[in-house]
């Protein structure tokens, strides 16, 4: 009978949804399983309310079988006595419609519940279809339900972002109080009044892409946008939403959170400008200087950065990895920069000089890279950059190139211990070295002390360049002698020493043979001009200053042995030097010293006298050594300050036979064989008789042998001519008494009729 009613229910309940079209089993089947799985307690009733049937929740719920309640059982037995008569009241089969009402339900058990028994008709049937829910359940869930929109409502209205729902033509429907606030205005009811394009939006275009989103992906979000206040003024928000659409995909309208980013914006802004104004203040540093992120990427890269490295700012800024090492280094590895972010990986041993100074860490170092790979010294300062809440944001490294310095250093250094003529270590060197060595425990010690022999003379004869000459092919020779490592030392103008530590007298004596061997061969290889040394070495124990005085004791010695001879070598020298210029001038000494000799004779001078006047007339143009090729050979005629060079020679000539022993009787009269009769003569202006008669006849001579030869400058003159102008200038330039006597020797050994032969030559 159960199954026969259910059925009946059943198929009567849901007539229109499968009449015609679902087979009668198959729906009784289906129908049943949902009343039987429902998760509400539901039984069928007749018109007595006799339970016909009940559902499984219903057997759980009463805690009574279901073959013992169906058929057999009211549904009064489960309600309470007292509340039977309201219960049937409720009830009526002819409405069919759903009563609710809160009775008193009592389980097998005797518990009673609060229940809501909802009553339905079964059409065209006298049955009724009651559903009994545990009123507890519903009473929590409408709490919750409730409790949720309150806090939904509060989370709305207190929301610190701003809420809104709009049309899609941009009616406002609903906005909270944080929207209202944002926009300006002072109720919603004003905001409902507006229209987002025309009231809100500064830029449609903005609104456009924001609808076009929300219409093809259905939402948008952290778009930026530019609001109009009620004032007037900007409002800048960051916004997303999204499209609430039916079932059937039409937009009901837009929901949107919006915050107000305005101060953050202008905080952004300012950020950004205070950054690019301390780009600006490090680009103008003069200094090389690049900062970093904790992160290693570049941030700033001046322009003096620019200039040292050769690589432009575009290409390094944002880069990292050690990016901004390759120009220093050409490969990628910390620098100092790094070190700063990261004390604990400081490689000591990378830098020769390196400190903190606070929160900046200093240092010097090699760079091999810059300057085209010639590679540079650097010094750099690196500190850490932090925020205005102290929070390390990076770091700031600045660069001075001082290469130029360092260079300048070392050629300090190296003036402060070298010789710049010689290339050898100079005094200071030498005067450290005795103070080291004086100091150590290095017995025995050997010094070895050279000079160079007539230096002053060369200088004063030949000019300071030809006695540098010397120096340098001295030096040259001396360190020939001995290893790279010894201290060879120039501590005078012409004087050098050897300090050989850990040196006998045996080995010394070999050194000095050394430096005599050097000196041969360099001698035998640069004849035309050999140089001369004197040696003198000691050895002993410390202190080595009375070394250095017992060594310089035996040069001197060896100086004064060897003095005339070196003189008479320079000499030597001196006279094969002019000899092999007098070509240029034709056998002027051969022919001086021809008129010199019958001179004399014409004189009757004595013998000494016409000694004297024979070695002056080969030697008097001796200081012409000292003068430069240039100018003794200039095809043209001499300027006044070529004039006062040439002057020099009689100077120059008396200072070389003064250091000569064949010449020293004779250096006076080379020095005023230039002296005119009127004073008007050099170097000394004297007068007349105050001049040697030497030097009186040998400008007679010199004056007509010069204007009797060629020149560079002119071609010989006529013997007649000169002898007509040396007459103009008896009294003035000549011996007047002298000018006759030499005319007369012409006459008288026929020089005319040789010298015209000659002129005719030379023609």
């Amino acid at each position: 009978m159960g199954n026969w009613l259910i059925k009946s229910f059943l198929i009567n309940f849901h007539r229109n949804t499968y009449e015609g079209t679902v087979p009668l089993q198959e729906a009784v089947h289906t129908y049943r399983t949902i009343f039987d799985v429902a998760a509400t307690p539901m039984v069928v009733v007749d018109e007595n309310y006799t339970i016909l049937y009940a559902n499984q929740e219903m057997e759980l719920f009463s805690k009574v079988k279901l073959e013992d309640v169906q058929g057999k059982e009211k549904i009064h037995s489960f309600i309470h006595p007292a509340h039977l008569k309201r219960v049937l009241k409720y009830h009526k089969n002819e409405t069919g419609s759903l009563k609710t009402e809160v009775f008193p339900f009592i389980d097998a058990e005797g518990n009673e519940k609060d229940v809501i028994i909802k009553a339905r008709l079964i059409p065209d049937t006298k049955l009724s279809l009651v559903s009994i829910e545990n009123y507890a359940d519903i009473t929590v869930l409408e709490n919750k339900l409730q409790e949720s929109k309150e806090k939904y409502r509060h989370l709305f209205e207190n929301a610190q972002e701003g809420i809104f729902q709009c049309t899609e033509d941009g009616k406002i429907l609903l906005a909270n109080s944080a929207f209202v606030k944002m926009l300006g205005y002072d109720s919603l009811e004003e905001v409902l009044e507006l229209n987002t394009p025309r009231d809100i939006y500064i830029d449609n275009k903005q609104r456009e892409e924001v609808i076009s989103s929300l219409k093809d992906t259905n939402y948008y979000s952290n778009i930026e946008l530019k609001w109009r206040k009620k004032d007037g003024k900007t409002l800048v928000i960051r916004a997303g939403g999204r499209a609430i659409r039916n079932r059937d995909g039409q937009i009901l309208y837009y929901e949107s959170t919006v915050t107000d980013i305005t101060d953050l914006k202008r905080a952004h802004e300012a950020l950004d400008a205070s950054r690019q104004y301390f780009k600006n203040i490090i680009d103008c540093l003069p200094d090389p200087t690049f900062t970093i992120d904790t992160e290693g990427r570049v941030t700033a890269w001046n322009k003096a950065m620019e200039r040292l490295t050769g690589v432009r700012a575009e290409r390094m800024l944002g880069r990292g990895h050690f990016e901004y090492s390759i120009p220093f280094y050409g490969s990628r590895r910390p620098i100092l920069i790094d070190f700063v972010l990261d004390p604990g990986k400081i490689p000591q041993k990378q830098y020769s000089f390196l400190r903190w100074e606070g929160d900046s860490l200093i240092a010097e170092v090699y760079v091999p890279r810059l300057h085209g790979g010639k590679g540079a010294f650097i010094w750099g300062s690196a500190s850490i950059i932090k925020d205005g809440e102290e929070n390390v944001i990076g770091a700031i490294n600045t660069i001075k190139d001082f290469t130029s310095y360092k260079e300048t250093q070392e050629k300090m250094r190296y003036l402060t211990m070298y010789d710049t003529l010689t290339g050898l270590h100079n005094r200071s060197y030498f005067e450290e070295e005795l103070l080291r060595l004086n100091n150590k425990a290095s017995t025995p010690v050997s010094v070895i002390m050279v000079d160079i022999d007539g230096l002053k003379l060369i200088n004063d004869s030949m000019g300071h360049p030809k006695g540098d000459t010397v120096l340098k092919a001295a030096a040259k020779v001396i360190r020939s002698a001995f290893r790279a490592t010894d201290a060879i030392c120039r501590i005078g103008g012409d004087e050098f020493a050897i300090l050989l530590p850990n040196t006998t007298a045996s080995q010394a004596e070999a050194a000095a043979k050394r430096i005599d061997k050097a000196l041969d061969d360099y001698n035998n290889n640069q004849p035309e001009f050999p140089l001369s040394l004197s040696i003198g070495f000691a050895t002993g124990n410390t202190p080595i200053q009375d070394i250095i005085i017992e060594a310089d004791n035996i040069l001197n010695s060896n100086k004064l042995y060897r003095s005339t001879s070196a003189k008479s070598h320079f000499t030597t020298t001196l006279m094969a030097m002019l000899a092999e210029r007098d070509y240029i001038t034709e056998g002027h000494a051969d022919r001086m010293e021809k008129l010199a000799a019958i001179m004399a004779d014409e004189l009757r001078l004595s013998a000494k006298e016409k000694t004297d006047l024979i070695l002056l007339a080969k030697f008097h143009d001796i200081g012409k050594v000292g003068i430069s090729d240039k100018l003794l050979f200039k095809p043209r005629s001499l300027t006044v300050k070529e004039r006062e060079e040439m002057k020099r020679h009689s100077e120059i000539g008396y200072r070389i036979a003064q250091s000569s022993p064949e010449l020293s009787h004779i250096a006076k009269y080379i020095l005023h064989h230039h002296e005119w009769w009127n004073g008007e003569g050099y170097p000394l202006g004297l007068k007349e008789k105050n001049i040697p008669l030497a030097c009186r006849i040998m400008a007679i001579m010199d004056t007509y042998d010069a204007m009797t030869s060629n020149r560079p400058y002119r071609k010989a003159l006529n013997y007649k001519t000169v002898i007509e102008h040396i007459k103009t200038l008896k009294t003035i330039q000549f011996d007047p008494f002298l000018v006759d006597i030499f005319i007369d020797v012409l006459h008288k050994h026929n020089f005319f009729s040789k010298k015209k032969q000659d002129y005719d030559e030379a023609q």
